[in-house]
């Protein structure tokens, strides 16, 4: 199955199961918005950035089943773990990352940004020009990142 997401196809979507294998996931919220709101799942911890603010460490399982009784459009994709980086290190540079953000409002940055951020500091500066999530996809791809994409909802 491929669908295609503001200008990044995902190859061999999966659906989504009822718990996602640790990991570090990159998850796309509504994705028939343009844009989709973003955020990503480490273990069992949900990190956004949203009006309200950061959302540091939330249980990622409520957001699932969220996701899955509200029937919302998403597409959630497992990344490669970082080498030498344990869960307890990843956690704490993503909350120290999602924690410098004002929430969004009339500035500069986006829900991407912290994620981008987080991208640069574990995988490289190629992802410090993405602009667009669907550029992060495809330098993720370009370095085979990606290792498994779920879906849900239409």
């Amino acid at each position: 199955m491929t669908r295609r997401e503001t200008g990044f196809v995902f190859e061999k979507l999966q659906p989504l199961p009822e718990t996602l294998p640790e990991g570090l996931y990159l998850v796309l919220l509504k994705t028939g918005q343009i844009p989709p709101h973003l955020g990503l799942i480490s273990g069992n911890h949900w990190f956004t950035l949203t009006v309200k603010g950061a959302t540091v460490a939330a249980d990622a399982n409520r957001l699932l089943q969220s996701v899955v009784r509200k029937n919302m459009s998403a597409v959630i994709v497992q990344l490669a773990w970082p080498r030498g980086l344990h869960a307890q290190a990843m956690n704490k540079q993503l909350a120290e990352i999602f924690n410098r953000y004002e929430p969004l409002g009339n500035n500069e940055h986006t829900c991407l940004s912290p994620i981008r951020d987080l991208f640069v500091f574990i995988y490289g500066n190629e992802f410090k020009t993405c602009d667009f999530v669907f550029e992060m996809l495809q330098v993720a791809t370009d370095k085979n990142l990606l290792l498994t994409c779920y879906h849900n909802g239409h």
